[in-house]
């Protein structure tokens, strides 16, 4: 990660710091979430910061999307089951798919459906990814399932590595 971006002027910095103390904030206005609270503020600032970061680098390959960089349900409006409207696009960054998959996974899919499904819901991500750069005639190397799973493992959930920041 650039130097730069560490520092406390730097306008991103001074975002993610902000929306760290709000979070924390939001978790003791809830009563009973303290303890939560107080293993967050502990976390490495430095460190979590790095990870929020590196989750959106292209991949080992180069590869990236256009990213939505915030893949939620209240993004997002259903007219059916097959169409689905994105809104909200202040957060897009070129960046790895992982962005929006461990973002989406994260926040709006029930962990019964994670535990269950997660394999083929990567799949299918894959699949739709694939068939839409073929239709638009992409000449560069589409990456591989494996290479997209490579990916999402090295990347980690989020969640998985915020937990692990103490």
């Amino acid at each position: 990660m650039p130097a730069e971006m560490m520092t406390a002027d730097n306008p991103f910095m001074k975002g993610f710091l902000r929306m760290y103390e709000e979070f924390i904030a939001a978790l003791r206005s809830y009563g009973d979430c303290d303890k939560y609270a107080d293993k967050i503020a502990s976390w490495d600032q430095q460190k979590l910061l790095t990870s929020w970061i590196s989750i959106a680098e292209p991949m080992r390959n180069g590869f990236k999307v256009l990213a939505h960089g915030d893949a939620w349900l209240n993004n997002m409006m259903f007219r059916s089951d097959e169409d689905v409207l994105l809104i909200d696009f202040q957060g897009c960054a070129w960046a790895s798919p992982a962005l929006d998959i461990e973002y989406f996974m994260i926040s709006s899919v029930s962990d019964d459906v994670k535990i269950t499904h997660f394999d083929e819901l990567i799949k299918f991500y894959h699949e739709e990814l694939v068939e839409a750069l073929t239709k638009l005639k992409y000449d560069e190397a589409i990456p591989s399932y494996e290479e997209l799973q490579e990916d999402l493992l090295e990347k980690g959930a989020m969640g998985m590595k915020m937990s692990n920041f103490n």
